[in-house]
């Protein structure tokens, strides 16, 4: 059984997912400036590499959609910061 089916999910609510990481990665690139300029990115790359694996892992365990919308924003804030 795919996670789709587990949700039961429409094609609607999987739009709306897909849409919510791409704002979440939006939102980030538009604050990367800042927190770059002012922490390095190094800094930015240590702590966002690492939370790109646990938005995967944390989206791939959802197990509702409120869940599993949270957990797509949060991996494409970070994603955004990659």
């Amino acid at each position: 059984m795919t996670g789709i089916d587990q949700l039961l999910l429409g094609e609607g609510a999987v739009g709306f997912t897909v849409f919510a990481w791409g704002a979440g990665a939006l939102v980030c690139m538009q604050l990367s400036r800042s927190v770059l300029s002012r922490v390095g990115s190094r800094a930015v790359l240590r702590l966002a590499a690492p939370a790109v694996g646990l938005g995967v892992l944390a989206v791939s365990a959802a197990g509702s959609y409120p869940v599993l919308l949270a957990a797509v924003v949060v991996f494409g804030m970070a994603f955004g910061l990659t």
